[in-house]
């Protein structure tokens, strides 16, 4: 790879809450971070899928786009290289080496004796006499050598003709089996010059017919000057540079002038005539680092005694030989995967790649495609790590290390025994990032369930000394102010609480005022703060809280389900629409009630909560504790408005718990029944909702309002051997309503309505009937009561998560069953 004359460079969703203990509080508290603080659990949790994501589709574009992150895993591949370390070469190649020992033989033992070592005179001028080159050529191929390669460029003439002249013969009576070396030089442009490429030969007096010339050129990465690929792979590299810079006839030309000569390593082994396959991969495969391959002095084939030695060792029967500089001081030295290589060594592992097909190729050539496997490998990677929601951050961010870790052993092994390229560098550092943002949102996540915990068993003595105990100001702030009344207080800077409207076993609703929206419009605060504060108990209440959030911000936008404004999970509350009128409970049971509603107003109400229920059911979704106070009939016009879906339960949700049950008979004890007793269907108390449970309370409601019992009396009027009820006898019917009626509320959900548009199919025509005559006597009788004094307001009726199925025993007395959570 050096010239001869003088010797350039070649060209080259949130886990449940645990129960609380004092212990697991003080892991909390350890490692909380509180810079943090303004996060809520909703965001941390989905934090760590957010950053997962942008790793991912980071890592993918740079493998695709960015040139520092190619030579990253340029980087990685010259580890790779140096982890396996060296591998035995062909023994077929041989490097006749022009080394420091050749250059000090010549200097010291011919200037001493110069006509005893006169065989050494050609090696005592700079550069060498081409009669040493035609001296050892000649001797090497005469000991049965199959062609001999020579890294230097004799592009210009000697100062010594004769030794030109000796030296051409020696090419002229091995024509075709000496491979010489050329160069391409690239002009570097400067301003208004134009690009050139100009080639180097041999002079023509070294050109022989037959003969084999190839080039020298080596492409190197911008970032380290590493040499990796074949020589072949220059052409290729400036064509498309010269494209891409606009230059298309300098490209076609160099084109054209490349076409003729291959590269050097391909020239020797034409010259060889040996047949090797083309490789697969772009790729050499080094055997290790500098004199991996069998170097002999080049001193030793000029002196008599040690070429008889050689020659009665056959040493170069049969092998391949390069020729060129390997001393220091020729400059000749590139970087290489395995640090700084002579040239000529270069271009022996070019040579034994091709001989034993042992290039390396990229396993995924094209870049984008690279990108695309980078970005999954990432997300599959991050889905691994969160598939588990129970396990702590820091062994989630064990974890992503062993990933990393197990990628760069499987990248590895492919290199080592399949010599293909797998994307490493960028994955690998992908998926540690992935690992440290789960790490930092796990660790959010863990601050923010200690601080619901402790504002949930804010009254336990064991929090109360755990804070004493530990003289945390900041937990102990946080619990003093969850435990104020937020009457009177703004939420999130925003929600001004006026008033309270209820509380119950789950916690306290109240009246707000919404500051950031024109009007200041009224809504309604739901503050989570269970009575119970058992572990299963939280565990229940938690999940209910939560459901309903989510129910609200899908079905919220019928106009006959409240939207959900706001939801502050790490602060146990949510902000929903306010619904302005009576409940149906005051319409049925208040101080203004009659005691019965006529028929045709309970085919109205009927009518109105089945189409709001056809919607629920539309998105697969249970509410499971229809009743008379989760209905609000709207003072604006008098439609009834259904509220209260903490109970909901989804059907995909339901079907999987029921598959659990079947093999742990222990979370039917958590899920068994949710609802209020009285109206909810038989099935449902046993932890079996359906549609039709829904539709089983619809019609209790019903019945309720045409007879104006309470459900605890409806309930006495069932038939002990059929198990349905014997309402009829209490109340004048029309015998059309009283079968729908009958059939909403049988005992067995298979005997009743599947759906509530098969409900509203047979109510459709009392619907119209009705419609007709209620808008004869509208104007008589008003559709909606007066509001109620709030003094009068009676207690909000509480929905009960039964730990196991209830029976009569367990029934209130109260008209709408006010339950509370079991302890």
């Amino acid at each position: 790879m050096a010239q001869e004359s003088s010797h350039p460079q070649a060209k080259t969703l949130i886990a449940d809450p645990p129960g609380l203990s004092l212990r697991s509080l003080q892991n909390f508290v350890r490692k909380r971070m509180t810079t943090w603080r303004q996060i809520k659990i909703w965001d941390a949790s989905n934090m760590g899928h957010g950053l997962l994501t942008i790793c991912a589709v980071t890592a993918g574009l740079s493998m695709a786009i960015d040139p520092t992150s190619q030579r990253l895993e340029r980087q990685v591949q010259s580890q790779f290289f140096n982890i396996r370390g060296a591998v035995a070469p062909p023994n077929e190649v041989i490097i006749l080496a022009m080394d420091e020992a050749s250059n000090s033989q010549a200097k010291n033992f011919y200037a001493a004796d110069p006509k005893k070592y006169a065989y050494l005179e050609p090696l005592t001028t700079s550069p060498w006499k081409r009669s040493a080159y035609a001296q050892a050529i000649d001797r090497v191929m005469s000991a049965g050598a199959k062609s001999v390669g020579v890294d230097l460029i004799f592009d210009l003439p000697s100062s010594y003709p004769q030794e030109d002249l000796r030296f051409q013969k020696t090419l002229q009576r091995y024509a075709g089996r000496i491979a010489l070396a050329l160069e391409y030089a690239e002009s570097i442009p400067k301003t208004g010059s134009i690009y050139q490429i100009q080639i180097k030969l041999p002079q023509e007096m070294f050109q022989t017919q037959p003969g084999s010339l190839g080039s020298i050129n080596y492409l190197t990465e911008a970032a380290d000057d590493e040499i990796r690929m074949f020589a072949s792979e220059y052409p290729r590299r400036v064509i498309l540079n010269s494209l891409q810079a606009g230059n298309v006839q300098i490209a076609k030309n160099f084109e054209q002038m490349a076409s003729q000569y291959p590269a050097f390593s391909h020239a020797v082994l034409n010259a060889s005539k040996i047949t090797y396959q083309p490789p697969k991969g772009e790729n050499i495969f080094f055997y290790g680092p500098a004199e991996t391959f069998t170097q002999i002095p080049f001193w030793e084939v000029l002196d008599p005694e040690t070429w008889e030695n050689h020659r009665r060792k056959k040493t170069f029967e049969g092998k391949i030989v390069l020729i060129g500089p390997t001393a220091a001081s020729y400059q000749d030295a590139h970087f290489t995967p395995f640090g700084k290589m002579p040239g000529v060594e270069i271009n022996a592992n070019a040579i034994a790649t091709l001989l034993e097909n042992r290039s390396i190729s990229a396993a995924i050539p094209s870049l984008p495609a690279q990108g695309v496997f980078v970005a999954l490998l990432v997300l599959f990677a991050g889905y691994v790590q969160s598939r588990n929601r129970q396990i702590s951050p820091l062994l989630r961010f064990g974890i992503a290390i062993a990933l990393a870790l197990g990628w760069v052993s499987i990248s590895y092994s492919v290199f080592v025994a399949g010599r293909l390229i797998l994307p490493t560098a960028m994955p690998v550092m992908a998926i540690v990032l992935s690992g440290a943002s789960y790490f930092v949102s796990g660790l959010r996540i863990k601050e923010l369930k200690l601080h619901r915990a402790a504002q949930l068993h804010s009254a336990s003595p064991d929090v109360q000394n755990f804070i004493h105990d530990t003289g945390d100001r900041d937990l102990g702030a946080f619990i003093h102010e969850q435990n104020q009344d937020i009457i009177g207080r703004r939420l999130d800077g925003r929600y001004e609480v006026l008033e309270e409207l209820g509380s119950g076993g789950f916690g306290k609703t109240y009246k707000a005022r919404d500051t950031q929206r024109p009007g200041s419009p009224l809504c309604v605060v739901k503050q989570l703060r269970p009575v119970n504060t058992r572990p299963k108990a939280l565990e229940v209440a938690e999940t209910l809280f939560a459901r309903e959030a989510r129910t609200l911000e899908l079905l919220g936008k019928h106009d006959q389900i409240p939207q959900l404004l706001a939801y502050r999970e790490d602060q146990l509350y949510l902000v929903q629409e306010f619904i302005e009128g009576n409940s149906l409970h005051k319409e049925l049971f208040g101080k203004f009630s009659s005691g019965r509603l006529p028929e045709r107003k309970v085919i109205y109400i009927l009518q109105d909560l089945l189409q709001v229920l056809e919607f629920i059911h539309g998105y697969d979704v249970i509410h499971r504790d229809i009743k008379p106070a989760n209905v609000i009939r709207r003072q604006s016009d008098g439609r009834l408005v259904l509220i209260d879906f903490g109970a909901v339960r989804e059907i995909a949700q339901q079907l999987e718990q029921t598959n659990d049950t079947q093999s742990d008979n222990s979370v039917n004890r958590l899920t068994v029944a949710i609802g209020t007793d009285g109206f909810m269907a038989p099935e449902q108390a046993l932890g079996q909702p359906r549609f039709s449970s829904d539709i089983y309370s619809v019609g209790i409601v019903g019945i309720l309002a045409l007879t104006g019992m309470s459900a605890r009396e409806l309930n006495q009027t069932r038939d002990p051997e059929t198990n349905e009820f014997r309402w009829r006898e209490h109340v004048q019917v029309s015998h059309a309503l009283a079968e729908i009626l009958d059939k909403m509320v049988r005992y067995n959900h298979t005997d009743r309505y599947q759906s509530a548009t098969g409900v509203l199919t047979n109510l459709k025509p009392l619907f119209e009937q009705t419609k007709k005559l209620w808008e004869q006597t509208s104007s008589a009788e008003p559709l909606t009561l007066p509001l109620e004094d709030e003094t009068e307001r009676p207690s909000l009726e509480e929905t009960k998560a039964w730990p196991e199925p209830f029976s009569a025993d367990s029934r209130s007395s109260d008209p709408d069953a006010d339950n509370r959570l079991l302890a």
